[in-house]
């Protein structure tokens, strides 16, 4: 025997569970292990693509070095609802590559979008050395899962599982269509390809999304994939955005107006990127709402507006069963808990002038934790 370890935080929680699923290692020995857990107090890594735990049970990634002495990186994935991690796969040069599924309506993707069906689909992700996400994609339709995966000789991973009728295909493959039964098997092959062609950071897309002017879907991309800390976007020099990855992909509602969208990626021992881009958002007479659900959205003030006077928070649920309270935080401080009235939340107050980030949270009748932010401007 070379080593044997345990692998927790006793006392953490109430409930302490973590098991291992799969566990992969790279050239230098050190051990990179797959599991899923309900502790909400595990080692995550400064660089992380999910330092926290929203709920139980999440998945979790660990690396352990060589001697099995420290626990070197680690990261939650995961969101609202239950996530498992059941397959990882590490390449030469410490890209960790898992698969697994959720039943979040929020779990964290950094391409092609959110579905919204979210109830047993299965996701891909790939972290980088210093366990940020070089990409985190989910798939569907419901009852897909994840299991297995192979590197290809060029940052790419093929997997497979099972899915059920109306799994995507691509065109003169060996099955095109669903056999019948419970479930097919299914063999996917993803080369992780940029949102855009960059060599240093893009915004790949700043564009209106679906039929609500003021929902605005923004995408960016860094070059330096490996080397990645983290990426954020900024509206006007007031910060909407921000994950430890890559890239993004992410549905904003903004203020009517023109503005300067500005993405800032950072890498390991590298000077801060940017990437700016103006556009003006048109005028709508209905909220931009979350088109995921369930969730909440702060409809006003959105995004970027410039508030003259006192603020009155107006906050829409897309939920049959919506909280029956939400507690609203101004940076961080508690200022108010706003009782439901037929899933709208309204509050009066006034702020100091200057930049100010709000966030609104609650729990649905679902026991769903839903949660939603805004950054914006009061003026004198």
């Amino acid at each position: 025997m070379v080593y044997s370890a345990l692998a927790g935080n006793p006392g953490n929680t109430s409930n302490q569970y973590l098991q291992g699923n799969a566990i992969a290692v790279n050239p230098l020995g050190d051990a990179y292990v797959a599991a899923w857990t309900y502790n909400s107090g595990l080692y995550a890594s400064p660089n992380g693509f999910q330092r926290g735990a929203p709920t139980a049970p999440n998945g979790y990634v660990f690396e352990l070095n060589a001697s099995g002495s420290a626990i070197i990186n680690g990261t939650y994935l995961g969101g609202g609802a239950n996530d498992f991690v059941s397959g990882i796969v590490v390449d030469n040069s410490s890209n960790i590559y898992f698969l697994g599924s959720t039943y979040s309506w929020d779990f964290p993707t950094t391409a092609y979008g959110n579905l919204t069906q979210y109830n047993d689909v299965a996701v891909y992700v790939k972290l980088n050395p210093q366990f940020a996400a070089i990409s985190s994609v989910e798939f569907g339709p419901v009852s897909t899962e994840a299991f297995h995966g192979t590197l290809d000789s060029f940052g790419g991973l093929w997997f497979s599982g099972y899915t059920v009728a109306g799994f995507s295909t691509t065109p003169n493959v060996y099955q095109p269509n669903f056999g019948g039964g419970n479930d097919d098997g299914y063999l996917i092959h993803t080369n992780f390809e940029s949102l855009c062609a960059t060599s240093t950071v893009e915004i790949c897309t700043l564009a209106q999304s679906g039929g609500n002017s003021e929902l605005i879907q923004f995408a960016g991309q860094a070059a330096n994939i490996e080397g990645a800390k983290s990426i954020s976007l900024s509206l006007d020099g007031q910060q909407a955005y921000t994950v430890n990855a890559a890239q993004f992909d992410t549905l904003l509602p903004v203020a009517p107006g023109s503005y300067t969208a500005t993405v800032t990626f950072r890498a390991v021992n590298a000077n801060a990127e940017t990437s700016q881009q103006t556009y003006t958002v048109k005028s709508s007479t209905t909220c931009p709402i979350n088109p995921i659900s369930p969730s909440l959205t702060i409809c006003n003030p959105l995004n970027a507006a410039v508030v003259k006077g006192s603020v009155t928070f107006n906050i829409q649920a897309n939920d049959p069963n919506p909280p029956k309270t939400v507690y609203l935080a101004v940076y961080g401080k508690p200022v108010a808990t706003l009782s439901n009235n037929n899933g709208t939340y309204t509050y009066t107050m006034t702020l100091a002038a200057g930049l100010h980030t709000t966030k609104v949270h609650g729990t649905n009748l679902n026991h769903d934790s839903l949660v939603s932010t805004a950054v914006f401007q009061v003026s004198q």
